[in-house]
């Protein structure tokens, strides 16, 4: 199995939502200044509550792998099923590129929840995870599949999210294709590339809680 040549970046800037950023602090707004009081309550509930998200992000992300494994494993069937073409692909390939999709899925639906600045913090937690599983090869082809999509992205993207989900979807099959052939895929695949990368969104859409 080879990872191709074309390495990127892991910018995860990916806009899946525009507009969920997190928004820039508005100078003119001034600080609400509640009693001292209330405010010391206010402060070790919001420190608690702060803390217990954390914990609770770090733990799915360490469920997480076995989840996209497992998924990866079994999509072959449920695809094959209906593309028979997929007969073609070493299963070991299969399973690791797909495996590498759903990470990537996974990963922009927590930017989407968490916003462009809070995610990084969890980057650590998650190399750690995907070096466990392959040191050599699994941050470098992160990386690459997040290069390649941000690169088939138009550069407007559609009001509509669920086009908007659509245009991501279809660049994240594609990676998966192209990697399986090694080259451009040969004919007519958008319908293919379509159905690999929806269920990579939708399997992890609601994996945040």
């Amino acid at each position: 199995m080879k990872i191709p040549p074309f390495i990127a970046y892991l910018s995860l800037e990916v806009h899946l939502i525009p507009g969920h950023d997190t928004p820039s602090p508005d100078p003119e707004r001034k600080p609400n200044r509640a009693h001292p009081a209330h405010n010391d309550g206010s402060r070790g509930k919001i420190t608690a509550r702060r803390l217990m998200a954390q914990q609770r992000v770090e733990e799915e992300i360490r469920l997480l792998l076995y989840a996209v494994k497992t998924l990866a494993v079994s999509s072959y069937s449920t695809l094959h099923k209906r593309y028979p073409e997929l007969s073609k692909f070493d299963l070991d390939s299969w399973d690791f590129f797909m495996t590498v999709a759903g990470l990537y899925a996974a990963v922009m639906r927590l930017k989407v929840k968490l916003g462009p600045q809070e995610i990084h913090q969890y980057i650590p937690f998650l190399e750690a995870e995907i070096d466990a599983w392959d040191r050599l090869n699994g941050v470098r082809a992160l990386l690459d599949c997040d290069g390649f999509v941000n690169r088939g992205l138009p550069d407007e993207v559609p009001d509509s999210r669920l086009d908007r989900e659509a245009l991501l979807a279809y660049a994240l099959g594609m990676w998966v294709l192209w990697n399986l052939y090694q080259s451009e895929p040969p004919g007519d695949h958008r319908e293919l590339a379509q159905a690999i990368g929806g269920m990579m969104f939708c399997s992890f859409a609601n994996w945040w809680v």
